[in-house]
């Protein structure tokens, strides 16, 4: 049976010495959490939607798929199975047509 590491204790204080506060850098500590929290949320969303961007592709056999209407072009390397996705770039004459 494995042991379980025992909690480091906490060392108590002794009167005197205790650590000055700093509400500022406080605020600041937790609000770079909230943001560092919320964009490891927002990465672990891309990478699903990756997922299922590679299936999709790898479903039709396709390694390049260009949409003129959403403007997209998607690139897949096989390998390490990397994608990419990139905007269609019009022609400025064609722009200035529809536009």
């Amino acid at each position: 049976m494995a042991k379980k590491k025992n909690a480091r204790a906490r060392q108590s204080s002794i009167p005197g010495t205790e650590r000055k506060v700093h509400k500022d850098v406080r605020a600041a500590a937790e609000q770079y959490v909230e943001a560092r929290d919320e964009r490891m949320e927002c990465t672990e969303i891309e990478v699903d939607k990756k997922a299922a961007l590679i299936k999709a592709m790898r479903k039709h056999d396709l390694t390049e798929y260009v949409d003129e209407d959403a403007e997209l072009i998607v690139t897949l390397t096989e390998g390490e199975a990397k994608i990419k996705v990139r905007k269609l770039h019009k022609p400025e004459a064609e722009e200035a047509a529809n536009g």
